[in-house]
């Protein structure tokens, strides 16, 4: 609740393009990554199956590429030499 509060309030009326993608679109992806994050401790000390730790944290390292990807996405265009 507290980092969804501290991005609303201070990132997400923002608009800017951050490599070439909105400030809102990152938000998005970074607090569907801090889901998984919030989950898989309480999930382990319950004694959830590996199976469920384990598609979760397979989940936040997919999002966390998205993420990264979309960061860095102006760079990989052709002709940029940067």
């Amino acid at each position: 609740m507290t980092a969804g509060w501290f991005v609303s309030h201070h990132f997400w009326f923002l608009d800017i393009l951050v490599g070439g993608t909105t400030l809102q679109l990152l938000c998005k992806l970074l607090l569907a990554a801090l889901v998984p994050a919030v989950l898989v401790p309480g999930l382990a000390a319950a004694r959830a199956p590996r199976l469920a730790i384990g598609a979760l944290l397979m989940l936040q390292a997919s999002l966390l590429c998205v993420l990264e990807e979309k960061l860095y996405a102006s760079s990989h265009q052709v002709g940029s030499f940067t």
